[in-house]
């Protein structure tokens, strides 16, 4: 069964494209909904295999937290 992993409302698409390739890069199984013509749906990234949830957040959570401080030393 899919399991969402995370919504991409106003996400920035370099985010959007990083956290894509995390996912193929570590041969996580996943699709994504878009928005749809009036924005009503949820843009998100859902994984294609329950099983798969743990890593893959594990992993989306660390790219996250190293994400929030190389972007806090840019500033």
């Amino acid at each position: 069964m899919s399991r969402l992993l995370i919504k991409l409302r106003h996400a920035p698409d370099d985010e959007i494209a990083e956290i894509r390739a995390l996912l193929s890069e570590h041969h996580i199984d996943f699709y994504e909904t878009q928005a749809g013509p009036w924005g009503v749906s949820a843009p998100a990234i859902w994984l294609k295999r329950d099983a798969q949830y743990e890593r893959a957040k594990a992993l989306l959570d660390r790219y996250q937290e190293q994400r929030f401080h190389a972007k806090r030393a840019d500033y």
